[in-house]
């Protein structure tokens, strides 16, 4: 009932010109939106963009599970056709009349800066440099290394400890957190103590002799 109208922007390029189209569907594929968009002129860059109203019916996963896909159509038959920028009910690819790009050989089609956002007005293309590429990554998944250093006790040659992991980033939830050792190294116990979304504690009870080191490799998992 609260649907958002959403913006699509691209730049494309053709070897052929005409009306050309696309949709944006349901991950059930019983929800469409068939758009058009126009290619004026052959082997050059064209910047277009299309407002799609948001769908008061049918079903959008929030979850895991596909929520939405946007498609642009090269070709589809008439059943994969429906009435431009309007909600169908059918799997709907393309308007109907749209540029069968397939049936001609040799037809090129070039795509890029795709961006699809919430509101009726486009804005530039948000370019995220590679370190906030990988903040965003690693809010949702971590792998890392360290070491322990253990030193016999004096009184009875065993030895326990506690080591913290930091995270890089603050993760989406308590993460998930799988570990191996290079080495067990008389090892008689692990025990994950603690899991917060900015860390989590490790505990490793052994029976060593003499001053040991132990390199973990871990993962930390806070995907959806």
């Amino acid at each position: 009932a609260n649907a958002k109208t959403g913006t699509l922007s691209f730049w494309v390029k053709s070897s052929l010109t005409g009306n050309f189209g696309g949709s944006l569907s349901n991950g059930a594929f019983d929800r469409a939106y068939p758009f058009p968009y126009t290619i004026n002129a052959a082997n050059t860059w064209e910047y277009k963009t299309v407002t799609i109203a948001g769908d008061t019916s049918g079903t959008w996963l929030t979850t895991n599970g596909v929520g939405f896909q946007l498609q642009l159509s090269l070709g589809a038959s008439a059943a994969r056709s429906a009435t431009a920028n309007a909600w169908t009910t059918t799997a709907a690819r393309q308007p109907t009349g749209s540029v069968n790009l397939i049936a001609t050989n040799g037809a090129t089609f070039y795509l890029t800066g795709v961006q699809l956002e919430k509101g009726s007005t486009a804005t530039d293309f948000e370019y995220v440099d590679y370190g906030r590429q990988l903040q965003m990554c690693q809010r949702y998944y971590y792998v890392g290394t360290n070491a322990i250093y253990g030193y016999p006790s004096p009184n009875s040659g065993g030895y326990a400890a506690y080591q913290r992991y930091d995270f890089k980033v603050s993760m989406r939830i308590a993460a998930t957190v799988t570990r191996s050792y290079t080495s067990q190294n008389n090892i008689n116990s692990l025990n994950a103590v603690t899991r917060t979304t900015d860390f989590f504690t490790d505990q490793i009870v052994a029976s060593i002799s003499t001053n040991t080191t132990w390199t973990v490799s871990y993962i930390a998992d806070a995907e959806l």
